[in-house]
């Protein structure tokens, strides 16, 4: 192949005309292309090692393409990630809200009370649910009453106390909480002496009579 001139070898190689030079200025040592006056002619050698220096040049601006394309890629990705798990965020938030509102209950019973002269009329139904404390809560609704234990059987037993000593206390003044009395009364009775006990103690003798057969 004989010497050429730029717009030849821009014909060649299928580039613009500038696009050349400039490679040639960035190049120029390294360039075997002979300076003819004003001219610049192209040897076979130039025009080869013109096209390499295209084709690596050519090859690095895919590879910077492609590796922004990936990172747009990405960070739309990202976006769109970081839109659902704030939306996720949201919803867990509100899940956890309703939770807290709204904590599972279990039921238990009381049928008996710590105080030898009280009895319940029926058994008491109890709601028990966890508190924000990690503690358990005992809630009475017939008496609006609540305690709070370490476990579910600390909390009903608080509870048992409760009801004791707030009956005993309104007892004697029902009129300092008629509120509280009211329920009260309807769910705790005093104990009655059983029949027989008390029919025993009625045959008993008094301590200032001699028993039959004595001296």
């Amino acid at each position: 192949m004989a010497n050429l001139t730029t717009k030849e070898v821009c014909e060649l190689l299928g580039i613009p005309y500038q696009d050349l030079l400039n490679l040639y200025y960035s190049l120029e040592d390294r360039l075997p292309v002979e300076k003819v006056g004003r001219n610049l002619v192209w040897s076979p050698e130039a025009v080869a090692a013109a096209r390499r220096m295209l084709a690596i040049r050519r090859q690095k601006s895919m590879r910077q393409t492609a590796e922004a394309e990936s990172y747009l890629e990405a960070l739309s990705r990202l976006r769109k990630a970081g839109s659902e798990i704030r939306s996720l965020g949201e919803s867990l938030l509100a899940v956890h809200e309703d939770l807290k509102k709204n904590p599972p209950t279990a039921t238990g019973f009381i049928h008996s009370l710590p105080d030898d002269h009280l009895r319940l009329i029926t058994p008491l139904a109890v709601l028990l649910s966890p508190t924000r404390r990690k503690r358990w809560k005992a809630a009475l609704a017939e008496a609006a009453l609540e305690t709070e234990g370490d476990t579910r059987e600390q909390a009903m037993a608080e509870l048992r106390r409760v009801l004791v000593r707030n009956y005993n206390l309104l007892r004697s003044e029902p009129a300092s909480d008629p509120e509280m009395w009211q329920p009260l009364q309807q769910l705790i009775r005093p104990k009655r002496p059983l029949p027989w006990l008390t029919r025993s103690e009625e045959r008993l003798p008094s301590g200032g009579e001699d028993e039959p057969g004595g001296a």
